[in-house]
């Protein structure tokens, strides 16, 4: 800090009087060289800028100068505080004087001094001059390098980021408020990192016709590329002259144009969404896919005409009891849910009938369960029931047949034997019919299937048929002899 330059910067704005006019390049001076004088380096680069809010806020003599406190240096004039400070208080130091007017006086009427003080004060100037200038200069450079910084940064995010889905003209008319609806929640996901941009979006599907352009749209999402804007533009190519109006530079306000012309259908399209909406049959009972199907197919309906100035809270209410006439008890709690001062709030009464609707069908959902486990149930007892019916039987069969087997030895009855294959035997003696005595033979029941090859005759012993046969020793019937022949 140099004690001569403060010095003379007191002597030379205590001769001003407060009357005197103080210029704006002459208020610059007055701040730089109090900052030279005082040492402070940030207050000279800020002379300029300083000088200019003198002006702005009618600052025009000095008296208005030695008037300003530090306050109003740094909170209106962008000083920062101890420099807002150390001016203040050089000013204080530097009243107006008669004293210092006359020395001013006699000091300007020497031609030496007058001319040193005029290379002073052009130096001074010169120095101020180029002092402002490269500020000047490192302001641009820094607007610069920032820009270059953001374009960098936008230029990532586009190589990045995932194309929006095109929404496009159906059959001539625009998209369905459905169809524009998830085109706008694959925009907020896509173009997330735009800052404003997610709440924007979230606020007009939220309140569709709540909100103005001016107060709670335009300039709302930070796109100082117009990268974004760009972004949405090419996937709307089709529908920008219907849907976009006209917007070129601000994304949010294009988007919102997309949405409220959606919403606000022409009268054709809105007739006959108004009339598919009224005209909803009652879903039915008994099925809960069914009934959040018919849920769901109302509420989109119900989405596509709300808003376009045909359909009123009457024909919504109407709408319900129409269409949700076989869940009456749900109705009537969503809507006692709903009332406010004895009226019914249509937006709280939609929530609430969905809570419901989802509570019924999850209650029938249950119950199916419980139905179909049932009567699992009861087809697993039936066939164990069946199953046992058929081992007692098998066991009845087997106990029957002990008993006969029983029965026939108590009474001396031989029991049948396993079957076995013809036996070959010798023919007796006189037996032989022209076959020749020592033959081998095969011995068969008449009541058998006869061998291919059977030759024999018939002999008689207590009501028995029995043959004697010549074949070819296969096995040709499976009824065994016990018996023995008697001639």
């Amino acid at each position: 800090m140099s004690e001569d330059a403060k010095e003379k910067w007191r002597i030379k704005v205590s001769s001003m009087a407060d009357t005197e006019t103080l210029l704006r390049r002459d208020a610059e001076k007055l701040i730089y060289d109090a900052a030279v004088a005082l040492g402070k380096p940030g207050m000279r680069a800020l002379a300029k800028e300083v000088s200019d809010k003198f002006q702005d806020a009618g600052l025009e003599t000095y008296g208005d100068m030695r008037n300003a406190d530090a306050p109003y240096f740094q909170a209106d004039c962008g000083m920062k505080k101890f420099d807002a400070v150390a001016l203040v208080k050089l000013l204080a130091e530097a009243p107006f004087s008669e004293e210092g007017a006359s020395s001013n006086s006699d000091t300007v009427t020497d031609p030496a001094a007058v001319a040193a003080a005029m290379s002073q004060a052009q130096a001074s100037q010169a120095m101020s001059m180029a002092q402002t200038v490269a500020s000047e200069l490192a302001e641009a450079l820094a607007r610069h390098q920032e820009s270059s910084a953001r374009a960098l940064i936008e230029a990532a995010k586009r190589a990045n980021r995932s194309p929006l889905p095109t929404l496009e003209l159906q059959g001539g008319s625009n998209p369905s408020v459905k169809v524009t609806k998830v085109w706008l929640e694959k925009v907020k996901v896509v173009m997330k990192d735009y800052e404003g941009l997610v709440a924007l979006v979230d606020s007009m599907l939220k309140n569709p016709r709540g909100m103005t352009l001016e107060d709670d749209v335009a300039e709302k999402v930070v796109d100082p590329m117009g990268a974004a804007h760009s972004h949405v533009m090419a996937s709307i190519h089709d529908v920008y002259d219907d849907m976009g109006g006209g917007e070129e530079e601000d994304v949010g306000v294009l988007l919102y144009n997309i949405w409220q012309a959606a919403i606000g259908k022409p009268k054709k399209d809105a007739a006959k969404d108004y009339t598919d909406f009224v005209d909803m049959k009652a879903i039915p009972a008994g099925s809960s896919a069914g009934l959040l199907a018919g849920h769901k197919r109302w509420e989109e309906a119900l989405e596509e005409t709300r808003f376009s100035g045909w359909c009123d809270e009457g024909a919504i209410l109407d709408s319900i009891e129409v269409v949700f006439q076989r869940f009456g008890p749900q109705v009537a709690i969503a809507k006692r849910a709903a009332e406010k001062d004895g009226a019914v709030v249509v937006d709280k009464l939609l929530k609430n009938l969905r809570v419901q609707v989802h509570k019924a069908a999850a209650g029938m959902q249950e119950a199916a369960t419980k139905e179909t486990t049932a009567e699992a149930k009861k087809v697993d007892k039936a066939r164990q029931q069946a199953v046992e019916l058929e081992k007692q039987k098998k066991a009845a069969a087997r106990r029957k047949a002990e008993a006969a087997k029983d029965s026939a030895a108590a009474q001396g009855i031989a029991a049948p034997q396993a079957r076995r294959p013809c036996e070959s035997t010798t023919p007796p003696k006189g037996v032989g019919m022209g076959l020749g005595a020592g033959s081998p033979m095969w011995v068969h029941r008449r009541s058998t299937p006869s061998c291919s090859k059977m030759r024999g005759i018939a002999l008689q012993r207590k009501g028995s048929m029995m043959q004697w046969c010549r074949g070819s020793r296969r096995r040709c019937c499976k009824v065994p002899l016990i018996v023995s022949l008697l001639l």
